[in-house]
């Protein structure tokens, strides 16, 4: 130490001993949360590897000669959580947390950066371009089909566009308004596909059959005699969204498992809660005659069967008014 003073030489490692089982060590050693940690990403469980190893560039100096608030806060309670330092920067910015955090039931399940992120060369992505101009969100978004999953317009709801502040209301599981059509950008005739698995077309080619067409989310009268005219103020299912009848927070991307995510209570099942949840109560039918309650279907020749059976409530190619599924 003496030498180094009368030398002059400030290098941390000439007083201190850097290497493996001495103190210093000890007092740099941390557990990289999961979100950060895994191949080519921050893994080990060293403040100074962790900074120090190539491809990064840190050294001593730069924790502690650093002015950042946060920096020297931390290093004087000997804080090492990787959030103390560096906050908000990557795990929780922006909608990384639905994508890195496996908990967030409508997230792919646990992303780590090098998923996305050219980790040699943070933070643009793995073909070298910026959010602006990557195409690595373009698999699981789907910029292609009637609906842009990526870049909003024309109606579609964009992922790069929205993702500074996402596009759920940050205390439901509901879309903030503007971004109703936002799972049609992956359910249409060019799918999202996610761990190999495309995601179902519920949005038609939205100009012959879909959704929006043919199914409930139509927003214009339908033809005459149709139970769906949008005229009728009996008619309480025409013009919705996906989020009446299904439920966003509940698990959705679930690779080799079906889940239609239907809200508690209106369930596809035998009993038709899903239709009986708007049509049970029925009323004075028009011509062409539909039934005009559940009892009366139970006890016609359709009784034995589901409704889903003959219709799809997302609309069915075909033409069929009445959203009946084409044999």
């Amino acid at each position: 130490m003496r030498d180094a003073i009368a030398a002059g030489d400030t290098a941390c490692g000439t007083c201190h001993d850097l290497g493996s089982g001495g103190g210093h060590e000890a007092l740099h050693t941390t557990t990289v949360p999961e979100s950060c940690a895994g191949e080519d990403c921050h893994s080990g469980t060293s403040l100074t590897s962790i900074h120090m190893t190539a491809p990064a560039t840190s050294t001593c100096d730069t924790c502690h000669d650093s002015t950042d608030p946060n920096v020297t806060s931390a290093v004087a309670n000997h804080d090492k959580n990787c959030s103390s330092c560096h906050g908000s920067a990557h795990a929780d910015s922006g909608s990384h947390r639905v994508h890195v955090d496996a908990s967030i039931p409508r997230g792919p399940g646990g992303l780590v950066c090098g998923d996305c992120h050219d980790t040699n060369a943070m933070p643009l992505f793995k073909d070298g371009q910026t959010l602006a101009q990557t195409t690595v969100c373009n698999t699981c978004h789907s910029p292609g089909g009637s609906f842009d999953g990526v870049d909003s317009a024309d109606g579609s709801v964009g992922a790069k566009d929205k993702w500074a502040f996402g596009v759920y209301d940050a205390m439901t599981t509901t879309p903030r308004p503007g971004n109703e059509r936002w799972c049609v950008g992956c359910h249409d005739e060019i799918p999202a596909i996610i761990g190999g698995a495309p995601a179902l077309n519920k949005a038609g080619d939205d100009a012959t059959f879909g959704y929006f067409v043919t199914g409930h989310g139509r927003e214009t009268t339908y033809p005459a005699g149709s139970y769906q005219a949008l005229a009728d103020p009996g008619n309480k299912p025409a013009g919705k969204q996906c989020t009446a009848c299904h439920e966003a927070g509940l698990p959705h991307i679930n690779i080799g498992v079906q889940s239609d995510r239907l809200m508690p209570g209106i369930e596809n099942d035998l009993n038709n809660s899903n239709c009986r949840a708007c049509h049970d109560s029925g009323g004075a039918a028009s011509s062409p005659e539909f039934y005009t309650d559940y009892t009366g279907f139970e006890n016609a020749a359709h009784g034995r069967f589901k409704c889903t059976d003959c219709h799809d409530p997302h609309g069915a190619p075909g033409g069929g008014t009445q959203m009946t599924v084409q044999s």
